[in-house]
């Protein structure tokens, strides 16, 4: 009984800013992330083509950067703090710079079939 509602955890990464663990997948959500940091870690500097996430932040700090896709100004700087949700729409290139260790909770919809994901640089 308990193999048919516990399920193990589908993919993890772990490297020097911490850890990111896939709690679920190929629900009509798409995917929701547990992502934990360390201080100074910088997550995302991307931007999706197909799909949107909203997260929360359930401990620690972070700086978060939007503009859109190919924008040459400055991108928007929010300080989101402790159990703050926010919403990134798709074809915005974001970033999140971690100000203590923190965890964070990101639920994916896709917009198209495949998840789609590119590299940018904020400067």
């Amino acid at each position: 009984m308990s193999e048919e509602i516990l399920r193990p955890p589908l993919a993890s990464h772990r490297d020097d800013r911490g850890e990111i663990q896939v709690l679920v997948d190929g629900t009509p959500m798409s995917s929701v992330l547990f992502i934990r940091s360390k201080k100074r870690a910088i997550r995302a500097n991307h931007f999706h083509k197909t799909d949107y996430h909203f997260c929360i932040l359930t401990s620690g700090k972070m700086e978060y950067y939007e503009r859109p896709v190919g924008s040459k100004e400055p991108p928007m700087r929010l300080v989101i703090g402790t159990r703050q949700i926010f919403h990134t729409p798709r074809m915005v290139e974001h970033e999140m710079t971690c100000l203590g260790d923190s965890v964070l909770w990101c639920f994916f919809a896709t917009i198209a079939p495949k998840l789609t994901t590119k590299m940018t640089q904020f400067v």
